[in-house]
């Protein structure tokens, strides 16, 4: 099947560049579509054609520096498996002081960024920690329901099986309120991805302490502390 989906993608009308037709690359979109090849050629070929259009790994950094500066998304360490891990922390995000344009170009980076980094480890794959600690209702935005639409759809058609684990923290409430908007789009796959965790001490297992974000390392201490007192 593997060989079949190369010889067709060299054959394809998009001309696709020798790093499109890797065999590790293609064998994410037969994996994505559980080995049919029809269904694979077409969602390789739509991910080749997005590459050209949006082109996110020379998305220029002046373009996405406010939110840069958020720190709202940060890749920082890696997990157990060699999967680089991008800390997103909720509770910087301002909708009174954004661009959707702009976080939509923020995402395509990061998201480039990470595969970039994935493959170099040699795991090929993401983990995502979304910090939920701090987060409230001056947070939300609602256009970022359409925003983590267009996430989504990247993640899970254009990235064929790049992310591994979504680890949330701290969820309350109001993260599953917005949950239930966002389920709608997201794929069964993502979701079986998804692990809630109510500790810091939690994350030890999927993730070296040493490797854990500054911050997290801090709360990490604080657990402790607050657990031997």
């Amino acid at each position: 099947a593997l060989a079949r989906l190369r010889e067709a993608a060299l054959a394809h009308e998009v001309h696709a560049t020798d790093r499109e037709v890797e065999e590790d690359c293609l064998l994410r979109f037969l994996r994505a579509r559980e080995g049919r090849h029809d269904a694979a050629l077409a969602m390789w070929a739509r991910w080749v054609a997005w590459i050209r259009e949006y082109d996110p790994e020379n998305i220029r950094e002046e373009d996405i520096a406010g939110e840069r500066r958020s720190g709202k998304a940060v890749w920082h360490g890696y997990d157990r498996a060699r999967r680089p891990c991008l800390l997103i922390r909720s509770r910087f995000h301002d909708p009174r002081n954004r661009d959707i344009d702009e976080m939509v170009r923020f995402g395509l980076r990061i998201v480039a960024e990470g595969v970039a980094m994935a493959d170099e480890a040699g795991s090929g794959t993401l983990t995502i920690i979304l910090e939920r600690k701090g987060f409230g209702w001056s947070n939300v935005d609602f256009a970022l329901i359409s925003f983590l639409k267009n996430i989504s759809t990247i993640t899970q058609d254009y990235y064929a099986e790049r992310l591994s684990k979504l680890i949330v923290l701290n969820a309350s409430a109001l993260y599953f309120t917005l949950y239930a908007m966002a389920k709608p789009f997201i794929a069964e796959k993502t979701r079986a991805k998804l692990l809630l965790l109510s500790s810091y001490s939690a994350l030890l297992e999927h993730i070296e302490e040493a490797e854990l974000h500054p911050e997290l390392q801090e709360a990490l201490a604080r657990e402790r502390a607050d657990a031997a007192r």
